[in-house]
């Protein structure tokens, strides 16, 4: 179990009342990951939820014609794989470890069922989520400055 300071001290959970950050600690597990470790691959299937304790983290996708593409790092405060938060438990990209990390691990099954059971805590979560969703998306766009890439990848100059 991860504790309740460290996860106020995560940039992505401090707005988050003391109470659901309690919540979440005992859901929490801590997983060690050496530089270059995969840590979910795109297409797998997946239960679970990361933020990045420490460390940094790649994420790559495979493109046709141009092969696997590094799109994104993510480092401290970070949240990794939320796509089975959501429901579609298969992984859009590969995570790989740049770094030795210490991911924080949450089961998306638990963190989704509280959320259904407690509309506040899921309030608070998704709206964390969205905003997550948000930078990532920006940040993401600024590792492809190909406008050829752009448009492979499907991406458009203020697509949401």
């Amino acid at each position: 179990m991860v504790g309740v300071k460290e996860l106020a001290d995560i940039r992505l959970l401090r707005e988050f009342s003391p109470v659901y950050r309690k919540q979440l600690a005992r859901m929490t597990r801590e997983q060690h990951y050496q530089s270059g470790d995969c840590i979910f691959r795109e297409g797998q299937s997946e239960r679970q939820i990361y933020i990045v304790a420490e460390g940094q983290v790649v994420l790559e996708i495979r493109v046709p014609q141009l092969g696997t593409v590094q799109v994104h790092r993510v480092g401290h405060g970070s949240l990794l794989g939320w796509s089975p938060i959501l429901g579609h438990g298969t992984m859009t990209a590969t995570a790989r470890a740049l770094t030795d990390c210490r991911l924080i691990v949450l089961d998306a099954d638990e963190v989704r069922a509280l959320a259904e059971r407690d509309a506040r805590f899921g309030m608070e979560f998704f709206r964390t989520l969205s905003t997550a969703l948000a930078e990532r998306l920006r940040a993401t766009r600024l590792q492809l400055p190909d406008p050829r890439m752009r448009q492979t990848l499907g991406l458009c100059e203020g697509a949401d």
